[in-house]
């Protein structure tokens, strides 16, 4: 805590330095026009130095700073042992073991410990291992251990190992461990670990470990592991949820993609493995997800199972369009045995059912949310299902079968079908 207090200290005492001077000497932050020039200068702490009380007043070529100093302006190099503070304008480099400061705008590059600071625009570099602000534009690089801070816009590049913000507009990229924020628009490239966010329209590709925002228009690609979402999509959205208001010239491909002005379709329908089935398509004509639920009694009970698929939809003249649809279900039936599952029993060699289903149908739309549809498929049924005896028995929902054979105590079973249904 003392050493926390100590180091507060000196910084407030050499920020105060560049305010003094700049009080004092009357320096416009964006010239140097006004100050006197020399080659050299070295200070332990100013006032004790070769520039005394006017350090304020002069522009240094060669700085060198035993512990803290500041100086009217910078065109060289500087070197600090805790801290460089300038009050006008620094078309050079400056090294500190803790920080640098800027007043006025930096031609150049800042390498210090803990912090970069620039109060005007910087061109060139900062590089440090906590934190790097500019209140004005970048054009250049920041690169830093936990923070990355433009208050203008970002043009080339912003790396950190926290958080990135640009409160202007980006052209170029930002990197982070955490997240990526530019609050205007973005033309590049974010990466981040959790979440990147465009405050406008973008450009660009965002990678992110959770989550990807665009609040307007996206051109270019999300990518995540959870949730993407944008007004306007003119690209790719690929996440386990992808939510826009539209998409243009483009796909979200995901479990579940809720587009406002996008396909969303009600079936119900009959076929040969479930006699009554209903399912929920929402996405876009090109890539939809589908939800679907089916059920078929047989000997007295009843199958029934959840599905899951994604399929495709496009138009093949003025009259119809074709679907091609991929779905999995689980088959259960009415005499389920809940208390024998593994996470009941903690025994995982579990007997399973499955179903996929691959169709092709033909659609035609009579009214403007009345279609009829209808067309073949092709079935595959793996089970491992065994009656009270412990023989193999098969889901039961196959009809009727052209290859059916056992592999490793589990019965394949394949078959054509076919589907028929309404549309809304």
């Amino acid at each position: 805590m003392k050493t926390m207090k100590f180091f507060t200290a000196i910084l407030l005492m050499t920020t105060s330095f560049g305010t003094f001077a700049q009080d004092t000497t009357h320096i416009e932050l964006d010239t140097n026009d006004d100050l006197k020039k020399r080659h050299f200068q070295i200070t332990f702490i100013t006032p004790m130095g070769t520039n005394g009380l006017e350090a304020g007043q002069y522009i240094n070529k060669l700085s060198v700073n035993m512990f803290a100093g500041h100086a009217g302006g910078l065109e060289g190099i500087e070197f600090g042992g805790f801290s460089n503070v300038i009050n006008g304008k620094v078309t050079g480099v400056q090294f500190a073991g803790f920080t640098n400061i800027v007043n006025g705008g930096t031609n150049g590059a800042q390498f210090a410990g803990f912090s970069n600071i620039v109060r005007d625009d910087l061109t060139g570099g900062q590089f440090t291992g906590f934190t790097n602000i500019v209140t004005g534009d970048v054009k250049g690089i920041q690169a830093s251990g936990f923070t990355n801070l433009a208050k203008g816009n970002l043009n080339t590049a912003q790396i950190t190992g926290f958080a990135n913000v640009v409160n202007g507009k980006t052209d170029g990229i930002q990197i982070a461990g955490f997240s990526n924020i530019t609050r205007k628009e973005l033309k590049g490239f974010q990466l981040a670990g959790f979440a990147n966010v465009a405050g406008n329209n973008a450009d660009a590709v965002q990678i992110a470990g959770f989550s990807n925002t665009a609040k307007d228009t996206i051109t270019g690609l999300q990518l995540s592991s959870f949730i993407n979402t944008a007004k306007h999509v003119k690209g790719c959205q690929i996440g386990f949820i992808n939510i826009c208001d539209s998409v243009e010239n483009g796909i979200p491909i995901g479990f579940i993609s809720i587009v406002k002005k996008g396909y969303h379709k009600f079936e119900i329908e009959a076929g040969e493995s479930f006699y009554a089935n209903a399912s929920i398509k929402l996405g876009v004509s090109k890539f939809y997800n589908i939800f679907s639920f089916g059920v078929k009694p047989v000997s007295g009970r009843i199958l029934w199972g959840p599905g899951y698929g994604i399929g495709t939809e496009f138009k093949v003249n003025n009259k119809f369009n074709m679907n091609i649809d991929l779905i999995s279900y689980s088959i259960f039936d009415s005499e389920h045995d809940w208390q024998n599952e593994p996470w009941e029993t903690g025994n995982w060699d579990y007997e399973f059912s499955f179903l996929n289903k691959v169709s092709i149908t033909l659609s035609r739309q009579f009214r403007k949310h009345f279609t009829i549809y209808g067309g073949p498929s092709f079935n595959a049924a793996i089970s491992n299902e065994t009656d009270n005896e412990g023989t193999l028995i098969g889901t039961q929902i196959a009809p009727w079968t052209i290859y059916k054979q056992t592999y490793n105590e589990t019965i394949i079973e394949m078959y054509p079908g076919f589907r028929a249904g309404i549309r809304f």
